[in-house]
């Protein structure tokens, strides 16, 4: 190792603590090359400290992490993409987490991250959302008819008033799985209209075959 390297600490004391080999003519100058190297030091550290404390909050990444997230939630990707919508959360949980440690580097970057995961399982649910709507919609015409035809049937018919007053009690309990599904549609809840909506035309068929 070449005479003139040193290893410099610093003790409470202030002064400049050397160890290594300086030989006749570095041992003279070992002092004050330490008391010229502390402007530097200080310096760098300035440099850290103001960088550190210049580190903003990401309140722009924030608000569009936070826009593709309820995007995605209105395309219920809970319901359509599980698996990639608790990737996104597990992401969008840990920027939180960045954020109340005031590691706003690190929160920019995971918000970024969020993001994308977000607009990512928006577009996979938005997909799956839209093929089951239109698989929904004829079923919904089907429905409604049904409901009209079976109430003009009941009304026609001959039934004897035990028969009728069963009768009465179905097509009434029809028509309110009808008015769920139905509002469930208008909401936009197909993942719950597809239910509904197979059990409405379940209960429709039973109660028109009781009528034959």
């Amino acid at each position: 190792m070449p005479d003139a390297l040193a290893w410099v600490t610093f003790i409470p004391a202030g002064h400049c603590q050397f160890s290594g080999f300086f030989g006749p003519a570095g041992a003279a100058e070992a002092p004050m090359n330490c008391l010229r190297s502390l402007p530097y030091v200080l310096c760098v550290l300035l440099l850290v400290l103001a960088s550190l404390s210049c580190a903003s909050r990401p309140d722009a990444e924030m608000q569009l992490a936070q826009t593709a997230m309820e995007e995605a939630q209105s395309q219920q990707a809970a319901d359509f993409a599980a698996a990639d919508w608790q990737d996104a959360m597990q992401v969008w949980n840990e920027a939180q987490a960045a954020l109340a440690n005031q590691s706003y580097s690190n929160a920019k970057a995971l918000l970024i991250t969020a993001k994308t995961r977000f607009e990512k399982v928006g577009s996979i649910a938005k997909a799956k959302r839209d093929s089951i709507l239109q698989e929904l919609q004829p079923l919904q015409a089907t429905l409604n008819k049904g409901l009209e035809s079976l109430q003009s049937s009941i009304a026609s018919s001959r039934l004897s008033a035990g028969i009728r007053k069963e009768v009465d009690d179905a097509a009434g309990a029809v028509k309110a799985a009808i008015m769920q599904f139905n509002a469930e549609m208008d909401k936009g809840d197909v993942a719950k209209a597809r239910t509904s909506g197979q059990d409405a035309l379940k209960m429709l068929n039973e109660v028109q075959l009781k009528l034959q």
